[in-house]
C-alpha cells in the first residue's frame, strides 16, 4: 500500500537488510546502485536533527489525531536510530517533546511528557496493515525507502544534481512517474553515497511546487548509545496497552472485505488479506478503507466544509483534491457502507473509483 504513504502507511521492507554497509566509495554510485543502498539502509545507525515541511490541505479530522498537521506544516524531530529494532523519534514542540520507541516486533512504546503518559503498541507495523502517518515515517530515510521500494518498472529512475546537506555532499536520485494518473510530478531523494542513507527527500505536484520536503539539519552516523533508545518508565507515568495504533488501523479486525478487482481502470494489489484494499502500481496508488459510523460522520462533517458532496447511483462521493494527495468518501445508501479512499492519484481517479465502489462496478472477489 506504499503508494499512499502520505496519508496512510504500511511497512514495505522487512525490516532491513543484514550485513555491513559500505561506507568507503570515493565515486558517486550509478543510480541503480544508489537507489538500492537506500533501500538497504535500514540497517545504518544514526542519529540528528530533522525538519520537514509539508503544504498539503487536509482536513481535520478530530479522529486522526494531528496527520493534518504533520503533513501541512512544519515539524522538527530528533532521531536515535540503533537498529530498525531500536529507535527513538522525539517530536520538539514548543511545549516540550513527544517521544517515539520502536522496540521490534512491531511493538511502539510512546511517551508523552506533558501528559505524563505512557503508552505500548503491540501490532503497530504487522506485515499488510494499514494505519496513519506518524512523525517517523517523515524522517527522510523512512519516507525514502517507502516511497523508492514502491516503485513501479513504468517509473523513471535518473542521477539528479548533487546537494551539500548536514555537511555530506549527498548523491542524488530523480524520479519521474510514468502513470499519468499519479499526482506526483517528480520525487527527489538525495543519499549519503557511501552508507545509503537517505538524507533529504522532496516531493513535488506536476505544476513543480514542493508538497512535501524532509531534511536532516545535523546528522551523525554514528551508534547511538543504549540509553537514547530505552522507553523510559516512570514511577508516576500513567500506563496504557493497546494493539492498535490509530482508528485506521482497526479496520483490519473487521470481516474481510470482498473488493472489486479494479477500480477506475487500476487493479487491485495482490494478496491483500485485511479489510482494506490497495489500487494502482508505482506512485499511482491509492487505498480504500472501510470506516466504522462514527468516525465516518466525522470524515463527511470535515469533507462537506471542504468541498461539494455529489449523490451519484448508490450513494453520495466528495473528493477533495489537496496537492499530491487525493483524499475521498464514499457513503452507501442509508450510510450502511463508508469508505475514506486516499492516495498519490488524480481526482477525476478517485471520484471514478469512489462511483465504482458504490455502484458495485468490476470484478468482485478476494478477501
Amino acid at each position: 500500500m506504499v503508494g499512499t504513504v502520505l496519508i496512510v502507511a504500511a511497512p514495505t521492507l522487512a525490516g532491513g537488510v543484514a550485513g555491513a554497509v559500505s561506507r568507503g566509495v570515493a565515486t558517486t554510485p550509478a543510480p541503480a546502485e544508489l537507489l538500492q543502498r537506500a533501500l538497504r539502509s535500514a540497517t545504518v545507525p544514526h542519529q540528528g536533527l530533522v525538519e520537514s515541511r509539508g503544504s498539503l490541505g487536509l482536513p481535520d479530522v478530530r479522529r486522526f489525531g494531528d496527520v493534518a498537521a504533520l503533513l501541512g506544516s512544519t515539524t522538527r524531530a530528533r532521531v536515535w536510530w540503533f537498529s530498525p529494532d531500536s529507535w527513538r523519534v522525539a517530536r520538539l514542540l514548543t511545549t516540550g517533546e513527544q517521544d517515539l520507541y520502536g522496540t521490534g516486533g512491531g511493538t511502539l512504546v510512546s511517551w508523552d511528557y506533558e501528559r505524563n503518559v505512557r503508552r505500548t503498541t503491540i501490532g503497530t507495523d504487522s506485515a499488510g496493515t494499514v494505519r496513519l502517518p506518524r512523525v517517523d515515517d517523515l524522517l527522510p530515510p523512512q519516507a525514502a525507502r517507502r516511497l523508492l521500494a514502491a516503485l513501479a518498472p513504468a517509473d523513471h529512475v535518473t542521477a539528479g544534481p548533487s546537494r551539500r546537506i548536514a555537511g555530506i555532499q549527498a548523491a542524488g536520485l530523480h524520479v519521474v512517474p510514468g502513470s499519468a494518473d499519479s499526482t506526483v510530478g517528480a520525487l527527489d531523494v538525495w543519499v549519503d553515497p557511501g552508507s545509503g542513507l537517505p538524507l533529504a527527500v522532496a516531493v513535488r505536484d506536476r505544476s513543480g511546487l514542493t508538497a512535501l520536503e524532509t531534511t536532516f539539519l545535523d546528522v551523525d552516523l554514528r551508534r547511538p548509545a543504549d540509553a537514547d533508545v530505552a522507553p523510559p518508565l516512570p514511577e508516576s507515568a500513567r500506563i496504557e496497552v493497546g494493539n492498535a495504533p490509530d482508528l485506521v488501523s482497526l479496520v483490519d479486525d473487521y470481516p474481510r472485505q470482498r473488493f472489486p478487482w479494479a477500480l477506475a481502470g487500476l487493479r487491485r494489489a495482490v494478496g491483500v488479506l485485511h479489510g482494506s484494499a490497495t489500487y494502482g502500481t508505482g506512485l499511482a496508488r491509492f487505498v480504500v478503507i472501510p470506516l466504522p459510523a462514527g468516525v465516518a460522520d466525522d470524515v463527511l462533517d470535515a469533507t462537506r466544509l471542504r468541498t461539494k458532496v455529489d449523490d451519484v447511483p448508490g450513494g453520495q462521493v466528495a473528493v477533495i483534491d489537496s496537492g499530491i494527495v487525493t483524499a475521498g468518501v464514499a457513503v452507501g445508501g442509508y450510510g450502511q457502507r463508508t469508505y475514506l479512499l486516499a492516495g498519490l492519484v488524480t481526482r477525476d481517479v478517485l471520484a471514478a473509483a469512489a462511483k465504482g465502489l458504490l455502484a458495485g462496478s468490476g470484478t468482485v472477489g478476494g478477501p
